[in-house]
């Protein structure tokens, strides 16, 4: 759960940086996610699969609360 906020916060400081494209961000998230996730899982099937849910589920919830402001 801890890493799905450390990638949200990633994401939004690339972002914030304006030096990547917007349709990169998402790649350099997963490629953080897994080493991260590898890093503390250790090597194996688990960690990669568990690095690819935390990563979805960080752009998942930054596209949840991009969308829920621009309806308000």
């Amino acid at each position: 759960m801890a890493l799905i906020l450390v990638l949200m916060i990633i994401g939004k400081m690339v972002k914030q940086m304006e030096i990547v494209p917007n349709k990169f961000i998402p790649g350099i998230l997963l490629a953080i996610g897994l080493g991260l996730s590898l890093l503390l899982f250790g090597l194996n099937v688990d960690a990669v699969v568990q690095g690819v849910l935390i990563t979805g589920a960080a752009v998942f919830g930054y596209q949840l609360v991009k969308q829920k402001d621009k309806q308000e």
